[in-house]
């Protein structure tokens, strides 16, 4: 199973009521948000979004009109507590990986997924399994 992760990224209107349209198409596919981050300009928003399956999202968003990209991701497995990104981040920056952003979710029990996206996917993913840091796929979330 891959280790990348597929991340869906939507262009919205910096508009009232954009953001809970997004939210309405998605439900009514059954889509359920894992993860989500919105940032924007003043004309418009991206919102990127965590999904289980992103196959069934991307085309039901496409099929509403809306400008979708997938994108790769990674989903680092951290506990959820000071400092605990530092190895990863440690093992990327000595392997000359940039994190160009990151967000993450806290599960319930105690840890934590960051997703990152890196200029390099299938390099981080070598680099990261090497320093023994758990990567999500998918199907893990």
């Amino acid at each position: 199973m891959s280790k990348i992760i597929n991340q869906i990224s939507v262009f919205i209107s910096n508009s009232p009521g954009s953001l809970a349209a997004l939210s309405e198409k998605l439900k009514a596919c059954n889509v359920n948000m894992l993860a989500f981050n919105l940032s924007e300009n003043s004309e418009f928003g991206i919102v990127r979004i965590i999904v289980k399956d992103s196959a069934p999202a991307i085309e039901a968003l496409k099929k509403a009109g809306l400008t979708v990209r997938a994108t790769e991701v990674l989903g680092v497995r951290i506990q959820d507590t000071p400092g605990a990104f530092v190895p990863a981040a440690e093992a990327l920056g000595k392997a000359g990986i940039n994190i160009r952003y990151a967000y993450a979710f806290t599960l319930v029990g105690g840890d934590a997924v960051l997703f990152i996206r890196v200029d390099e996917p299938d390099k981080a993913v070598d680099v990261l399994e090497k320093a023994g840091i758990r990567l999500e796929t998918e199907s893990d979330l």
